[in-house]
């Protein structure tokens, strides 16, 4: 949490920075030269994360492609809080007129189109390797979520991580239409809830799924702690990165 945040710090340091007319150009040099390395440490403290506070709650299950697993669902979900957080403020008019246009639009659902094919190419690799391995000490993992309440569970899963992100996104022309995209973004982060629930939950109710305060609390604690340090934060500083010299030419993009 400290590499992420700090990370996290200095690239908005850099970005305000910018907005406030210093160093423009040496700022996206130094963000440049800082992306690498934060890409390296995100990737491996990523899998550790996920190893102790997800695959750790079952000690006697394994698998190696469990970071990625899990970093192909946030990557997912970050797109689709991205894309409504994008499409809110344009709607809002905290955006200039213009600024996000349908070409804006396409590109944030053909990269929710394509993550939603990865996490689901990288959910089935790990499936079928338990699958086709049928090795005890492996499969019983994916045994408990396919009988009695998990199995619907499991379906849902799938729908709302892949089936309807893909097939909703897959016509050119819905991912240039903003309500759709709402929907879709809706759908996914409903699924990154689900994902967590299904990775989490079997470990305590072995019978089904329970849903309580105790399930929809925390999660409702942290999105509402995020909406309310994000309008803070634009309360008192501008949407766009207005000192960015790239920014002309991104307001203008084409496909």
């Amino acid at each position: 949490l400290a590499v992420w945040g700090g990370f996290a710090r200095y690239f908005l340091r850099q970005s305000l920075r910018q907005d406030a007319g210093e160093d423009t150009v040496d700022a996206v040099l130094r963000m440049r030269r800082m992306a690498a390395p934060f890409m390296m440490a995100f990737a491996v403290t990523v899998t550790f994360a996920a190893i102790d506070w997800l695959m750790s709650l079952n000690p006697h299950w394994f698998s190696t492609i469990f970071g990625v697993y899990v970093f192909s669902g946030m990557a997912l979900s970050g797109l689709a809080a991205l894309t409504l957080t994008v499409i809110a403020l344009r709607d809002s008019g905290r955006l200039p007129e213009g600024c996000v246009t349908t070409d804006h639009l396409y590109n944030l659902g053909a990269l929710l189109f394509g993550f939603s094919a990865f996490w689901a190419y990288i959910a089935f690799s790990q499936y079928m390797l338990i699958w086709y391995g049928n090795m005890p000490e492996e499969n019983f993992y994916i045994h408990d979520r396919l009988q009695g309440g998990w199995l619907g569970v499991s379906v849902a899963l799938a729908l709302t991580r892949f089936v309807i992100p893909f097939f909703m996104l897959l016509p050119r022309r819905a991912k240039m239409h903003a309500r759709t995209l709402v929907v879709v973004s809706v759908v996914v982060l409903a699924g990154q809830w689900l994902d967590l629930y299904w990775l989490i939950m079997p470990e305590r109710h072995a019978a089904g799924p329970v849903i309580g305060w105790q399930e929809l609390g925390p999660p409702l604690t942290l999105a509402g702690a995020l909406l309310f340090s994000l309008s803070r934060f634009l309360a008192r500083r501008p949407c766009l990165a207005v000192g960015d010299p790239l920014l002309e030419e991104s307001m203008r993009f084409r496909l």
